[in-house]
């Protein structure tokens, strides 16, 4: 009897020993919801899920996140890296990789244009991040007609009639991106007032694309005092030297001559 119980003991012993020893398979992990749908980079998404511990690794469209929360086994909270784009999200962990149903969508961003220049109709290179087919383009808040989306990095667009100058946007459904400088449009006079003047006396000259002016110059001889009052309006006096002819005022986008003489 003794043997039997020494027997059926050691028996369940080894069962025991071959159970504990057994791998253990925790089911792969799971990506039902993150908040908000978009966004920019650094910004802190919530990623819902099961199976997010022990270890997990999140990646925005395959950019690793380097600054990770693991809340809870059904909770993250990823900051969008640098460099990241729109795409899918996946969380790894040693039971396996979830990828999210939807994309999270980067806001885009604009980096540098080129010509920085020119008249209405100019075909403008703008670049960036994240530039999707839904993008539009304004110049200082006037939408342009015309332009691409080449790709997710660059658009072309022609510099839209009544543009005046300031800066280029760039929005689609994942926000905004303003450039940093100005496009320039090449200033115009419309008009002077008085027009038959003295020397010292203050002219006002009215036009477009005034701002940034760098020089006034009646028939060639140049203003030493005038003062940009906005975008289409300068008050000059006229300097010493000055005689019949034109006035011109010189900006970035150009030069702008008006041919009635004063």
């Amino acid at each position: 009897m003794n043997r039997l119980v020494a027997l059926v003991s050691s028996t369940w012993l080894a069962l025991l020993f071959l159970i504990m020893a057994m791998p253990v398979y925790a089911a792969a992990p799971t990506i039902t919801s993150f908040d908000p749908a978009f966004g920019k980079i650094g910004d802190i998404v919530s990623i819902t899920g099961t199976g997010f511990t022990p270890a997990s690794v999140a990646r925005f469209n395959g950019k690793l996140v380097t600054q990770l929360t693991v809340n809870s086994v059904t909770s993250l909270s990823a900051k969008v890296p640098a460099g990241a784009t729109s795409g899918p999200i996946t969380v790894t962990t040693v039971d396996g990789t979830a990828t999210s149903d939807v994309y999270f969508f980067v806001a885009p961003t604009l980096t540098s244009f080129t010509p920085t220049k020119g008249p209405v109709g100019t075909e403008v290179t703008i670049t960036g991040t994240n530039l999707a087919p839904d993008t539009t383009v304004k110049f200082n808040g006037i939408a342009a007609t015309f332009f691409a989306v080449i790709n997710s990095t660059t658009i072309k667009a022609t510099v839209p009639n009544n543009m005046t100058t300031g800066k280029i946007s760039i929005s689609n459904t994942s926000g905004t991106a303003t450039s940093l400088t100005n496009f320039y449009v090449e200033p115009t006079i419309t008009s002077f007032s008085p027009t038959t003047v003295a020397i010292g006396t203050v002219v006002t000259i009215n036009g477009t694309n005034f701002l940034g002016a760098s020089q006034v110059k009646f028939n060639n001889a140049t203003a030493s005092s005038f003062t940009v009052v906005d975008d289409t309006k300068i008050t000059a006096t006229v300097p010493m030297g000055a005689n019949r002819g034109h006035i011109m005022v010189t900006t970035l986008g150009g030069t702008a001559n008006k041919l009635r003489s004063f």
